[in-house]
């Protein structure tokens, strides 16, 4: 789980909004931060689903228009069918993180929560370049 938090140093809390369902036990935050290997930007999304039961969640990103890249986003996912479940040194990867990219990015999204999972998401966000012009006086 540390995977998914190593990036949170240094990064900006982002106001987050969740109307779950009181049936279903979500809990999710969201920052934005920048990948020190390849300098981009992200807007990352974590959500937890503390139940037992799958749960489609629908994002909606506002404040952000035109400020997201159409590719380079993926969902990483931390999960196991038993609660118990822990890593060990005979089998220390028995709940290990798993990464895929999203095909599409766009405003308004769904989103697949496994029971008991801690759910990353994260939207690469376009670079603002800001040209300067020299000016001789």
């Amino acid at each position: 789980m540390r995977h998914l938090f190593k990036e949170s140093n240094g990064a900006t809390l982002l106001n987050s909004t969740l109307q779950a369902n009181p049936s279903n036990p979500l809990i999710a935050s969201a920052i934005t931060w920048r990948n020190e290997t390849d300098n981009d930007k992200y807007l990352r999304m974590k959500v937890v689903n503390f139940g037992n039961s799958t749960v489609t969640l629908n994002i909606s990103i506002g404040g952000l228009e035109n400020s997201l890249q159409s590719f380079g986003a993926a969902k990483t996912i931390i999960t196991s069918s038993n609660v118990m479940d822990e890593n060990s040194f005979a089998d220390p990867k028995k709940i290990a993180p798993v990464k895929t990219m999203l095909d599409k990015v766009c405003e308004n999204t769904d989103v697949v929560l496994l029971p008991y999972s801690i759910t990353s998401i994260d939207l690469l966000r376009k670079s603002i370049s800001i040209k300067t012009v020299n000016v001789n006086n």
